[in-house]
């Protein structure tokens, strides 16, 4: 059955095993500073009569028993309900949903998926707790559940080591001690869930697979062995055969360097040289009286290409016609050279102990740098031969960036997908085709585990998400991935404390006031302002006044050491004003070794309307 949400249950801390009676409300204080502590404080409340159109509702009592968890107690089939506990369910006496005013930010369908969509962005996953609970998850320690609107940028800059205000940008809650990467759509393991409804979330960077950009790719190592000859046999128009052998070596003659940018000087990276043939080379039906030597490993026909792409497949098939000997980023600047030697029936091209840019950066360029020689020879009969001497195969079967590499033959310009051959097991072969090839990748990244980013917290309210926009924000969306794992769990922020097996925050706290007053979130930003024009004031400086000096006449203000909540409340009639209805330990939750059931306090609320 859908229910709707329509209000807050917060947690008000420990209790003795059986109920207690619900507290008499006491008026506010008059304004006073805000505190210098964070010791707990009672519930406050100020007496308005109930409008005149309320519903008369009641709150549902079988509060599901996750709603309410300690930390210690997770587990994958109840961190959804984690994300929705603060929240509880209202019916009309005669069992109606009653419905809330507006549109509810918060859609929740318990019937084996949770369904949850907010104002903001209009976005909605569903996750099948079903398949959480038979570990039908694969073999990856996340499952994706939702996509929130986020808006805000934490950090302004750097690592923060304290809380410092004067430091964030536009976040109600977020972390204090860790920089996040702005304006960035990111993903993250929901680390831990506060009583208030907010949770922490620790961010990391998914492979763009993960999100359904692409499909996953796995790795192609490298496996080209010194000594190994291909040899492209013209087979007929458009077809070529394939065919291998090993035990050869590279011509003795390496001919003159090239300066692979066709005015002298030391070799560039990324360059080319155009080389005239004696004899024409014809490849595919054409006859070519040049050939253009690029530094990256490739001879290309027609046109040179020193552009600083990606070498992969598709650079191999785009573009004029190429011969990608070993195609893939080389410098030949960091001690290596290339050399083409013409004769009258053929041209031999040596790339002679080039290093990959990358494996340059990271040892320096000297004699003992790790590096690739292998050559190229194109015969007046177009017959291609690739010869391969030392390879740098350790190196490019690594994971890290530009290690990719492509060995093969192209007729250029193709947008459609080729199917790649194995050139280590595939051979001989006869394609009647203009593209032969194999790409070769390195591994990718182990796993998003382990590729958290520093031990990061992001504060996210869900509430105050779906509420509105803040005039200070810019916004992004986070993707949020459930499931904690128990070695990735980090220190909450610095004024949480723990308390019956949850971290608490109180936002009594004179830093979380300053916080406040700097930062926050326009509720109903459509609504006019009390005068009856549009109030530009955030949301965070109207509750820091409420913190500070009081309610006033329209707000109740309710204290806890671990939770607030502040607005205009429609109650029940038959409950006063500020009740906090207490839920037995067999309704909320607690573990049975634990002295700490859980008191609920329950009241349907709307959001305020300035």
């Amino acid at each position: 059955m859908g229910l709707l949400l329509v209000g807050i249950i917060a947690l008000a801390g420990c209790a003795q095993d059986e109920p207690t009676p619900p507290p008499t409300s006491t008026p506010i204080p008059p304004a006073t500073p805000a505190p210098t502590s964070t010791t707990a404080t009672g519930p406050t409340s100020t007496s308005v009569p109930p409008r005149s159109d309320a519903t008369n509702i009641s709150v549902v009592g079988n509060v599901s028993k996750e709603f309410i968890l300690p930390r210690e107690n997770y587990d994958v089939s109840r961190n959804v309900s984690e994300l929705v506990k603060p929240h509880f369910f209202a019916t009309s006496t005669d069992g109606v949903l009653v419905e809330p005013e507006g549109d509810p930010d918060l859609v929740l369908e318990l019937n084996g998926k949770v369904k949850i969509r907010l104002k903001q962005g209009d976005q909605s996953r569903y996750l099948d707790l079903l398949a959480l609970e038979s570990d039908l998850i694969g073999e990856h320690p996340v499952h994706k559940v939702f996509r929130l609107r986020a808006m805000g940028v934490p950090l302004a800059e750097g690592l923060a080591g304290k809380l410092d205000p004067d430091s964030f940008s536009n976040d109600l809650f977020h972390s204090v001690e860790f920089q996040y990467l702005q304006d960035k759509e990111t993903s993250g393991v929901v680390s831990e869930v506060f009583p208030d409804g907010t949770f922490l979330v620790i961010p990391f960077d998914l492979p763009e697979e993960w999100d359904g950009a692409q499909p996953v790719v796995e790795a192609n190592l490298l496996d080209i062995r010194p000594g190994t000859r291909l040899r492209f046999n013209p087979s007929g128009t458009g077809a070529f055969q394939v065919e291998s052998d090993t035990g050869q070596s590279l011509d003795s003659v390496l001919g003159p360097a090239l300066s692979l940018d066709d005015g002298g000087g030391a070799p560039p990276d990324d360059g080319f040289s155009e080389i005239n043939l004696e004899t024409p080379f014809p490849f595919l039906g054409v006859d070519y009286s040049s050939i253009f030597v690029g530094s990256d490993g490739h001879i290309t026909l027609g046109a040179g290409d020193g552009t600083s792409a990606g070498r992969t497949a598709e650079r191999h098939l785009g573009g004029p016609p190429r011969l990608s000997v070993l195609l893939t980023d080389l410098d030949p600047a960091c001690g290596g050279s290339v050399h083409a030697d013409v004769r009258s029936d053929r041209a031999v091209v040596i790339w002679n102990q080039v290093a990959h840019i990358e494996r340059g950066s990271a040892d320096g360029c000297d004699s003992d740098t790790p590096s690739n020689t292998f050559q190229a020879v194109v015969h007046a009969d177009g017959t291609i031969e690739y010869v391969y001497g030392q390879l740098d195969t350790e190196f490019l079967s690594q994971t890290g960036g530009n290690r990719e590499a492509v060995i093969g033959i192209a007729q250029g310009n193709t947008e459609e997908s080729v199917e790649e051959v194995d050139l280590s097991g595939d051979l001989p072969l006869k394609r009647e085709i203009g593209a032969i090839f194999e790409e070769f990748r390195p591994p990718p990244p182990e796993s998003p585990k382990a590729d958290l980013a520093s031990p990061t917290h992001f504060h996210v309210n869900p509430r105050a998400l779906s509420a509105g926009v803040s005039s200070l924000a810019k916004q992004y969306e986070e993707e949020i991935l459930a499931l904690p794992f128990d070695d990735q769990r980090y220190p909450a922020t610095p004024l949480a404390r723990k308390q019956c097996g949850v971290y608490q925050e109180s936002l009594q706290d004179p830093v979380y006031v300053r916080l406040l007053t700097s930062v926050g979130y326009r509720f109903d930003s459509d609504q006019p302002g009390p005068d009856g024009n549009d109030d530009s004031r955030p949301f965070g400086e109207r509750v820091s006044q409420l913190l500070r000096g009081g309610v006033g006449e329209k707000f109740r203000y309710f204290g806890f050491e671990s939770s607030w909540v502040a607005g205009i409340f429609q109650l029940p009639q038959a409950f006063p004003p500020g009740v906090m209805l207490p839920i037995s330990a067999s309704s909320a939750m607690s573990p049975k070794s634990s002295s700490c059931p859980e008191r609920i306090m329950t009241f349907p609320a709307t959001y305020p309307s300035w």
